[in-house]
């Protein structure tokens, strides 16, 4: 398990890195985040878990149902009262389910950087409890450490001599998230 996770881990340092300097990270951090800017992000959210969900559905034996996000980003949409793209990439309907598993591996990350995010958005002023009370950045709450724990083990579980597969799926992925957002509205 360790060396799977590692090699993610190492092997997509780049693309999330790339993914940190796209996603408005330096404005998030400096309290500078627009409410455009952060409607795009949620935007770009839906997009891309929604198009991951709708994949992993047909993934057997992937705990789905307790690790769905959709909702949360419909709710923060709806609370911001903006109207949710329906938008829904296919790219993701032609992979295979070990390269599923390395998309995974992004959005199951995301939630433990989503924390940290949240954090900083309460400390916007602009954005005040819009953002401060986002569902999605909530994520798991107290359970996020338990339910990272959970999917590394079933990662390691269905990892083993795919690991190249996992971790190209995983690199792809970012790029999937990244093309996403440039593809939705730019914001200055």
């Amino acid at each position: 398990m360790n060396d799977l996770l590692t090699r993610l881990r190492e092997e997509t340092r780049p693309q999330h890195e790339a993914a940190e300097a796209l996603f408005y990270t330096e404005d998030l951090r400096s309290g500078t985040l627009s409410v455009a800017q952060y409607l795009h992000l949620m935007q770009t959210h839906l997009v891309f878990h929604r198009a991951l969900e709708n994949a992993l559905a047909d993934v057997a034996g992937y705990p789905l149902e307790e690790r769905l996000k959709t909702a949360w980003l419909l709710a923060d949409l709806d609370a911001a009262g903006e109207a949710p793209s329906e938008e829904i990439p296919e790219e993701l309907n032609t992979w295979s389910d070990t390269a599923l598993l390395g998309a995974a591996y992004v959005a199951e990350g995301s939630m433990l950087g989503g924390q940290v995010i949240r954090k900083w958005l309460s400390a916007h002023p602009e954005l005040g409890e819009l953002a401060g009370n986002s569902r999605f950045y909530e994520g798991y709450g107290s359970e996020t450490g338990s339910l990272w724990k959970q999917f590394r083990t079933y990662l390691s579980d269905r990892g083993t001599g795919v690991e190249d597969e996992i971790v190209d799926g995983a690199q792809k992925a970012f790029g999937v998230y990244m093309e996403v957002f440039r593809r939705s509205t730019a914001v200055a």
